[in-house]
């Protein structure tokens, strides 16, 4: 992962709260949705902190944000 990214990561769950590897995943699962590719199946089926951020970032991206700031 980028630094960027990483930094984007960890500044998001500082703001939410979230785990660092949630988060994390979150962001790469929004990049994918974002750049209109696939994640690997293995994380779309995973169960890791890591691979339900994927799920949750790819599926919903920043509505998800908008619902858990509410």
């Amino acid at each position: 992962m980028q630094a960027v990214v990483r930094s984007e990561a960890k500044q998001l769950a500082q703001l939410m709260g979230w785990a660092e590897d949630f988060t994390e995943g979150f962001v790469e699962g929004d990049a994918c949705r974002c750049q209109g590719c696939t994640p690997p199946s293995e994380l779309m089926r995973g169960d890791s902190n890591y691979a339900v951020g994927v799920q949750i970032g790819y599926s919903y991206g920043e509505a998800y944000l908008m619902w858990a700031t509410q």
